[in-house]
């Protein structure tokens, strides 16, 4: 635990473990919940570090990179990589070239030229998991599609 900043009002803070914490290892889901009542909150667990629940404050953290960096993408702050992972682990400017290069792939028009595929893909791990009756949807399902999605931009 390390001690509130000066800059956190006392009032956001709560003690809030998402990897041991009891109520997170129970009930992922409903812990989840739980931290709704309020929108923002901090915690002094894991080195510290901010908790928002609603989109529109995940949202304008995202566009504030002069508050919120992107740095930093695990829990604690203070480990990483010797290498960044680019570009989700760069603030602006330096995220900005590879966010050139990105956007238009994920254009509307783009993305909507690709909903055939993107089914297709989602199809196939379908048919591929069904015979079994039975998956681990992270490993059989969550992992593999966002990587086929990512290849089909390729």
């Amino acid at each position: 635990m390390v001690q509130r900043p000066d800059h956190v009002p006392a009032g956001l803070v709560r003690e809030i473990d998402h990897v041991f914490g009891a109520e997170f290892l129970a009930d992922p889901f409903a812990a989840f919940e739980a931290l709704r009542d309020r929108p923002v909150h901090w915690s002094p667990a894991h080195g510290g570090y901010w908790v928002l629940t609603r989109n529109a404050d995940i949202r304008a953290a995202l566009q504030r990179p002069d508050l919120f960096s992107s740095r930093y993408t695990g829990i604690p702050a203070h480990v990483s990589r010797a290498e960044k992972l680019a570009p989700l682990e760069m603030d602006p400017p330096e995220h900005t070239a590879y966010r050139r290069v990105i956007a238009p792939l994920l254009a509307p028009k783009a993305v909507a030229a690709r909903v055939a595929a993107i089914e297709a893909s989602c199809a196939e791990l379908i048919d591929t998991i069904a015979p079994k009756g039975a998956c681990e949807l992270v490993a059989d399902f969550a992992t593999p599609f966002p990587t086929r999605i990512f290849t089909n931009l390729l």
